[in-house]
């Protein structure tokens, strides 16, 4: 007999909301761009704020699959709609204006919220397992959300008189490390790099867009004896 396991079609076209960010979370400190949304700390540091990304959590849930005809009803089963990938937000770069054609096309990209659609399986369930014996258990993964992202409260950076190549150079190695930067070390901040970067706080679920102070202890980077002194 077959399983009754009916799912959605992924659907890969994202819906973009009204919203798009400008790019002010791209900072001057790793882009060499100005950005309205750095000010200074107390103690004469700098701080940004920051993209954060969606986090989810992953669980496994065990469903006992029916396997007998689809008219065995009375045999104790359901259809039960599961969401397995719930609807979420995602900051993506995006070229805001058709029109730009600025020698640097980084400059013509903002930060946009897009929206991803929930993904469902449809399961028909037994429900008594001890009456109705045709049926198949079936483990099943299922995410849920545990931050929606958004933008976060001020961040700890790096001002941008405090970077160094010498950063640089070690970020570039953490990143070649995670097979996150297929390029050579340089020492500039260029845009493989950048790219890179934003990956890893992605994933890791750090703040994007800033050479934050999170981003370098969890990529253990000793940034203190790296960054430059006035």
């Amino acid at each position: 007999m077959n399983i009754y396991i009916k799912e959605f079609p992924k659907l890969f076209t994202l819906v973009f909301l009204i919203l798009c960010c400008v790019q002010c979370t791209v900072s001057k400190n790793s882009l060499g761009k100005s950005n309205p949304a750095i000010r200074f700390s107390r103690d004469g540091g700098c701080q940004a704020k920051c993209l954060i990304p969606v986090e989810f959590a992953l669980h496994i849930d065990t469903f006992y699959v029916s396997t007998g005809s689809k008219e065995a009803f009375y045999q104790g089963t359901i259809d039960t709609s599961i969401t397995i990938f719930p609807k979420s937000t995602e900051w993506v770069k995006k070229k805001a204006d058709k029109n730009c054609n600025a020698s640097n096309p980084d400059d013509c990209l903002v930060w946009c919220l897009i929206e991803n659609p929930a993904e469902e399986l449809i399961l028909t369930i037994v429900r008594d397992t001890f009456e109705n014996k045709n049926f198949k258990q079936s483990i099943i993964e299922i995410k849920s959300i545990l931050n929606r992202g958004g933008y976060t409260e001020w961040k700890e950076i790096l001002c941008e008189n405090e970077i160094s190549s010498d950063l640089i150079v070690a970020i570039q190695k953490k990143m070649i490390a995670k097979e996150l930067l297929d390029a050579d070390v340089t020492g500039i901040m260029n845009r493989s790099t950048e790219e890179a970067l934003f990956t890893f706080q992605k994933y890791n679920g750090l703040p994007i867009g800033q050479i934050d102070l999170e981003t370098l202890d969890k990529l253990d980077i000793n940034y203190r004896k790296l960054i430059k002194r006035n």
